[in-house]
């Protein structure tokens, strides 16, 4: 969680992005603000702090970015202001594959804001 923190707040000001003042793992209640930029930004900083698994951890990084890719993907797919029956089943695929592996967003302090998703 330290190199996903560091990855944070290395991050630039952008369009519909505004920097963290705290670091992800020291937020304690998310606003929807928190939570729409956290998806802007969560799959390329997990992906860049789990760069360099060992054979041990990399199958368990391997599964991390996939439940992350899979809330991206629900977040981002359920803005869509009208669904049809792919979109929903879309919808169910990502969210089933996120609940399977949220599991693995869970650290020995703290559980990770999305477990509660």
């Amino acid at each position: 969680m330290q190199s996903f923190d560091a990855i944070g707040k290395g991050l630039e000001v952008y369009p519909n992005y505004s920097v963290q003042n705290k670091e992800y793992s020291q937020i304690s209640q998310w606003t929807g603000k928190d939570m729409r930029n956290l998806v802007k930004v969560i799959l390329l900083s997990f992906a860049a702090a789990l760069h360099r698994p060992s054979a041990v951890e990399r199958c368990i990084f391997a599964k991390a970015l996939n439940c992350i890719w899979s809330i991206v993907d629900f977040t981002l797919m359920s803005q869509n202001k009208s669904h049809t029956n792919e979109t929903i089943q879309y919808l169910e695929q990502y969210f089933k594959a996120f609940h399977d592996h949220k599991i693995l967003l869970r650290s020995s302090e703290k559980i990770s804001p999305l477990e509660g998703m």
